[in-house]
């Protein structure tokens, strides 16, 4: 294995200058610093990391105890995976079994290791003594789900007592107390406690005349086989009145299903989980988990741990409650008989990967209301041109897909139904799955409602967080434009940096070009544009209602977009978005700017360029992102608008949002925005505060007599000039100009 010793000697430099390359330092010439790392790269060295610390005296370790690592403590552990890892911190995990003497030896262990802190759920937590003596080492230490009440420690928790309260409440809608049962672990940790006492105000608030005393509370070890015995004494024999349960935990619903499916009884079970792809889960076994955030549990600890590692001391108790986001409720199924006999409900799509999973769902949907439905997918040119582009031949199939900027067009055709009669009759109120940011930018709730929210997302960019951070190509950036390599802030700088990572500009760049645009026009070109333009001050029309098209502003932001194509493949002047983020995890560019919903987690991870772990996010260059969304509306003329209108609802149900996001349908319903699932797996989610969504609107262009112009027909006009700027083919000053006339023409 070859040494640093053995890199200085083949470099021609001392040790110490080595050291200054593998540290990052810039005091050293362009030259010697290439020989280095060409030297490293033909010894295949790599730093040694265990002698670089004891150098420093600083060990980047954490230790983690859990009980166990199935279920959601391995969800738990992500979370602290995945922010230790990106401040280069390593994780020791060690497992207890719930053994007090085993826990205690783990500790002496990591100690003797040289962990930088702890991460541990307790199991001697009357025992405080015990975990006193732990932070008077020095250490930071953080507790998970098992409150430890003194004022040296922190505690990240769930928030059981809620859940089960919320669940319990629920529950008594149908059944009596006599008829629910609760079975939690030992009483002596306090989330187990809090269990009880959120079983207890549910049913004093709902049945204030009833006995609590009479309750069905089972307290069990949290050894499995004492368990099995305790659940088995009780629930085991003929007489059960109970038919509804609740469990602290997944083990023990487990336990208690095997005992009632040997006795052949039909109960239900919720249990307490973690992190869960349908807010709906029925597992293998059949029982109902209770989601519980334990991913961003595992977060939250690890942020804290980092809080105290980097301030090098420990500070006051601090309880973090991690607040479970959305409810675990039965869907309410709805009798749905097809007016039309067996006549399908006819829809029509994009063709694209999102709406794929909605037609492969779509026997979920059959299966439920007994409605059959059939299918129409059609790319964007075709389907656009069928939906707007012939007044005289409206489309036939009951729902419609529906891109914002074509909602004006399509309402004014006549084509697309108020729902808001539909949605004020329906006692689901569909509308509370929604952010409220998301009602506002979809449409006016108070008004006509035309369609119902199936994407909602605002523009991010995307870039390869590992070449953005190498230290070999920020200098080599730095050298070149004088400032620091890093994600873009303006669109100025976004095109030096695709200049610098294309290929064609920059041969030591390991990219064949810079970026990739979305450029399929009209509307993938147009929203490229928009962003350019507001960063730059551009509008269409000025504030007396003037066509200013070809003005200054808009000039620099189509040079903007015409620079950066320079640096984009060719052909991406027919991309949608879902072509160019292809191209980014496939690896062959480094960033572009899109849209959370067209990136699609998992599509390339067989591939042995699949760049997926690379990726990260950041705002988009010049602060002015542009909200992307897509609608279903019902056919103005349908025959069917009962069905239709409960296809939409089913579209939107919560409890199948996490399963439609994993396969590449992010529809915006709360579910979808809050999963930490689905945030880790999609990263542009974690960047967008949807409480406060907001949209930067394309501008209204009105004819001198008040008339609107329509917004589609407008784009397609512009859109055309612009292409031909782009592609070199005119100036952008010619383009805007013809722009404009097209405009005019319009007018």
């Amino acid at each position: 294995m070859a040494t640093i010793k053995d890199v200085a000697k083949l470099a021609g430099v001392s040790i110490s200058t080595v050291s200054l390359v593998i540290n990052g330092k810039r005091n050293i010439s362009t030259e010697k610093y290439n020989e280095i790392l060409a030297a490293m790269k033909e010894l295949n060295y790599r730093p040694n990391m265990i002698a670089q610390n004891l150098k420093k005296q600083k060990f980047h370790m954490v230790g983690v105890i859990l009980p166990g690592i199935g279920g959601h403590y391995a969800q738990i552990l992500k979370g602290i995976h995945d922010v230790l890892d990106g401040e280069k911190y390593h994780i020791i995990v060690k497992t207890s079994g719930n053994e007090v003497q085993k826990e205690e030896e783990i500790f002496e262990d990591l100690i003797s290791i040289g962990v930088s802190g702890i991460i541990a759920v307790a199991c001697d937590t009357e025992n405080i003594d015990k975990y006193r003596k732990w932070t008077k080492t020095g250490l930071p230490a953080v507790f998970l789900e098992r409150r430890i009440t003194s004022i040296d420690f922190c505690n990240v928790l769930f928030d059981n007592q809620k859940l089960i309260y919320n669940k319990t409440r629920e529950l008594l809608a149908k059944y009596k107390p006599d008829e629910l049962a609760l079975i939690t672990g030992p009483h002596r940790f306090l989330n187990e406690k809090e269990c009880v006492t959120g079983f207890w105000d549910a049913v004093s608030e709902m049945f204030p005349d009833y006995d609590l005393g009479k309750l069905e509370i089972v307290e069990t070890s949290l050894n499995v086989k004492r368990a099995m015995f305790d659940l088995l004494s009780r629930f085991g024999g003929d007489d059960l009145p109970q038919t509804c349960f609740l469990a602290s935990g997944m083990e023990m619903a487990e336990i208690l299903l095997e005992i009632q499916n040997l006795m052949k009884r039909e109960i239900r079970i919720y249990a307490l989980g973690g992190d869960t792809w349908s807010l709906a889960e029925k597992n293998r076994s059949g029982i109902r988990s209770m989601p519980r955030e334990a991913s961003r549990m595992g977060q939250s600890a690890a942020k804290l741990m980092m809080s105290f590692v980097k301030r090098k001391r420990i500070e006051e108790i601090r309880d973090i409650l991690v607040e479970t986001r959305y409810e675990c409720s039965d869907f309410e199924k709805r009798e749905v008989v097809p007016l039309a006999g067996n006549k399908p409900l006819r829809i029509m799509l994009l063709q694209s990967n999102a709406m794929d999973v909605l037609q492969k769902m779509s026997p979920n949907f059959t299966k439920e209301t007994g409605i059959p439905v059939e299918f129409t997918m059609a790319p964007f040119y075709e389907l656009t041109h069928k939906l707007v582009a012939d007044p005289d031949n409206a489309p036939e199939h009951d729902v419609l897909w529906v891109d914002i900027p074509l909602v004006g067009t399509m309402t004014r055709m006549g084509r697309l139904l108020d729902l808001k009669p539909w949605i004020e009759r329906d006692t689901r109120n569909i509308l509370s799955t929604f952010p409220k940011g998301v009602l506002k930018c979809a449409f006016d709730e108070n008004k006509q409602i035309y369609g119902i929210p199936i994407l909602m997302d605002e523009g991010l960019l995307y870039y390869r967080k590992d070449v953005f951070s190498d230290p070999a190509f920020k200098r080599s950036f730095f050298n070149r434009y004088g400032f620091e390599l890093s994600p873009p802030r303006m669109w100025t700088e976004f095109n030096y940096v695709a200049e610098f990572f294309d290929g064609g500009s920059n041969p030591d760049s390991p990219f064949q070009y810079g970026t990739v645009l979305s450029l399929t026009s009209p509307t993938a070109l147009m929203e490229e544009f928009y962003i350019r333009q507001w960063a730059f001050n551009g509008r269409m029309v000025d504030k007396w209602g003037k066509l200013c098209i070809d003005s200054i502003e808009n000039v620099r932001a189509l040079e903007n977009l015409a620079a950066a194509y320079k640096h984009s493949p060719p052909e991406c002047i027919d991309y949608f978005f879902e072509e160019s983020f292809n191209r980014l995890l496939t690896g062959d560019v480094p960033m572009l700017s899109g849209f959370p919903a067209h990136y699609l987690p998992f599509k390339h991870s067989q591939l042995s360029m699949n760049c997926e772990s690379y990726i990260s996010v950041a705002p988009l260059p010049g602060g002015k992102p542009l909200l992307g969304g897509w609608l279903l509306g019902v056919n103005a003329n349908t025959k069917m608008p009962d069905e239709a209108y409960e296809f939409l609802c089913w579209t939107i149900r919560e409890d199948l949002a996490v399963m439609r996001g994993l396969l590449g349908n992010l529809i915006p319903v709360n579910a979808t925005y809050n999963s930490s699932l689905l945030n880790n797996s999609y990263p542009g989610l974690k960047m967008m505060n949807i409480a406060q969504f907001s949209k930067e609107l394309r501008e209204v262009i009105q004819t001198p007599d008040g008339k609107v112009v329509d917004q589609f027909q407008f784009e397609r006009a512009v859109a055309e000039s612009f292409c031909k700027a782009i592609k070199g083919e005119m100036t952008a000053v010619d383009a805007l100009k013809s722009a404009k006339a097209s405009t005019m023409e319009l007018m």
